[in-house]
């Protein structure tokens, strides 16, 4: 069972227009319901576009390959990632359509919250991932236990021989959420290793740069991991 606290808060939240942000066509976004009082899942939608002042255009979120049932008026949290930054918004449905592909127009986001997700911001944590990557023949593999975890980089324990400063990982984390359980596949490179007692050692990773739906997961991981733990 892995164990999880939050060490360092994201930085300082801003307001912006939704033109600031600049979404790109295909740009995946995760929305949950509004209202507490209804199921919170999370659903990935990707964005269409969107007709200034008046309409956002999305995909129709799925659940078991069928359209979700989203009645006028009900309002959704919408989230996004862009590089280090995390935008959340709120936006009520307008009306779903079917053609010529499923769709769905929501209201124009009156306002969008923008936080800058900090490298210091990380979760401690106690989960053993398995690690691909490193040794002689660039093929090791094996199991680590991950120690923290951030938006850049984990801290890793494994035996003191298992890689050197420099080389490559790949690592596979399971994702578990309410929703849905996945495997996310994070390459990295050992920058900084320590021994420890008993033949182990820590190892710093950094992340390669994230595609933007690993990204988002990522970030709603370590949310999940944090709220976990809160209780």
């Amino acid at each position: 069972m892995s164990e999880s606290v939050a060490t360092q808060p994201d930085g300082p939240a801003l307001t912006l227009s939704f033109e600031d942000i600049g979404l790109r066509v295909g740009t995946p976004l995760y929305m949950r319901s509004q209202d507490p009082g209804v199921s919170q899942t999370r659903y990935q939608v990707e964005y269409i576009g969107a007709i200034r002042g008046k309409s956002l255009l999305v995909t129709l979120p799925l659940l078991n390959g069928k359209g979700v049932l989203m009645p006028v008026g009900q309002e959704f949290v919408f989230h996004a990632v862009e590089g280090m930054y995390i935008y959340a918004f709120t936006s009520r449905v307008l009306r779903p359509r079917n053609s010529p592909v499923p769709y769905a127009h929501f209201a124009y986001p009156s306002r969008i919250d923008a936080r800058q997700v900090r490298k210091s911001y990380r979760v401690r944590m106690r989960l053993p991932v398995a690690v691909a990557g490193g040794g002689a023949g660039g093929d090791a593999r094996g199991d680590a236990l991950l120690l923290d975890l951030s938006m850049t980089g984990a801290l890793l324990e494994a035996p003191a021989d298992a890689w050197r400063e420099g080389d490559a990982l790949s690592l596979v984390l399971p994702v578990a959420l309410e929703e849905a359980s996945s495997r996310l596949t994070l390459s990295a490179k050992v920058r900084n290793r320590a021994e420890r007692p008993g033949g182990q050692a820590h190892y710093g990773v950094e992340f390669a740069e994230l595609p933007q739906n690993d990204a988002l997961l990522l970030h709603y991981y370590i949310d999940h991991a944090i709220a976990a733990r809160i209780g």
